[in-house]
């Protein structure tokens, strides 16, 4: 029984340390790195309501169609750079869209992992590109312009 519990307590202690919460990331952001949005009224999407301010002249972007929606891939002309790539990495800046809601009539649209700050609000990395996230009127949405390194 003694030659049991100090193995037991190892075992405690390495499963412990394993499952402890990986640390968020999180960015504070301004106006320089970021396009903040905050819609007056309630569209379907948050592409429709960049459309709206794209012909309104307020906003220019691209974006590419993925599985999960369009993803934005350059606003106001600057464009998404890729510094480095390799077959098992990648390094460089693009366009990341943030919100300040992680569910939505019970979707899920963002996890906790990755933060920015902005004034007073903490914004959540969206797990979908912009045609596939609500529009809420007076949630705030950022399209942040930000450094990434993947390994795989």
């Amino acid at each position: 029984m003694k030659k049991i519990a100090p193995v037991a307590a190892f075992a405690i202690a390495f499963l412990a340390a394993g499952c402890a919460k990986t640390p968020v990331k999180t960015t504070v952001i301004d106006e320089e790195t970021a396009v903040i949005i905050v819609p007056e009224t309630t569209y379907e999407t948050l592409e429709d309501y960049l459309a709206l301010l794209k012909s309104e002249g307020k906003l220019t972007y691209e974006g590419e169609k993925g599985d999960y929606g369009l993803f934005i891939t350059s606003v106001n002309g600057k464009e998404n750079e890729v510094i480095s790539s390799s077959p098992s990495s990648s390094e460089g800046y693009a366009w990341t869209a943030y919100i300040d809601f992680t569910v939505h009539d019970g979707v899920i649209y963002a996890g906790d992992g990755e933060t920015c700050i902005y004034g007073d609000k903490t914004l959540y990395k969206a797990s979908y590109g912009v045609s596939a996230l609500p529009c809420i009127e007076n949630c705030t949405y950022a399209l942040v312009y930000e450094h990434y390194e993947y390994s795989w």
